[in-house]
């Protein structure tokens, strides 16, 4: 298991971590190690949004150098953030590369988060997909076992390697790590 992490790739929050020459994650060597991790090659800027936010001016987003944007979609299996299809549509009409994160809950099954979530993510064959798996409080944190199983359904059906969202806070709290299997985007805080 050492080994299959050791060579993760590692994105942290507002940076795609990804070699443009080679068109590959970089490989980073101890992606648990935030603070070590020192990123090699180019970056490429990238937002992350949701109802939180309001309204978004993507011109505004482009003109600061982002060059995509990722907007919550869906939670579980009954929550469909109200703004996600706009800031979709509004990124996409930007000229920004446009996808979206389904929030994992522990109360249903991998399976029907991910039909959930689908239902609101169109052509993901062109979009970036992105699992969020974190602490939500009230005993609904998923688990890393749900975790992988969305990733791997994703891959097997899709044919897609999500981008991953793993808090280093969650990490602690399930005590170990998901076989991450795509980009693993880490916050820094």
């Amino acid at each position: 298991m050492a080994d299959a992490l050791e060579l993760q790739p590692l994105v942290r929050p507002g940076w795609d971590d990804w070699d443009t020459d080679r068109d590959h994650p970089v490989q980073l060597a101890h992606p648990l190690d935030v603070a070590a991790a020192i990123p090699a090659g180019p970056q490429v800027r990238f937002l992350d949004v949701s109802h939180w936010q309001g309204p978004i001016d993507m011109e505004q987003v482009k003109a600061a150098g982002y060059v995509a944007v990722v907007a919550k979609l869906t939670e579980g299996t009954g929550f469909i953030d109200d703004r996600g299809q706009e800031n979709l549509q509004r990124a996409t009409d930007a000229g920004l590369v446009a996808g979206g994160y389904h929030f994992l809950r522990r109360d249903s099954s991998a399976r029907a988060q991910l039909d959930h979530y689908l239902t609101q993510l169109q052509s993901p064959k062109w979009r970036i997909v992105v699992l969020d798996a974190e602490t939500s409080g009230a005993g609904t944190d998923p688990t890393i076992d749900q975790a992988d199983e969305w990733s791997d359904l994703c891959r097997r059906e899709l044919g897609i390697l999500p981008w991953q969202y793993y808090p280093r806070w969650w990490l602690r709290k399930v005590g170990g790590c998901p076989q991450v299997r795509g980009p693993w985007w880490q916050s820094a805080y």
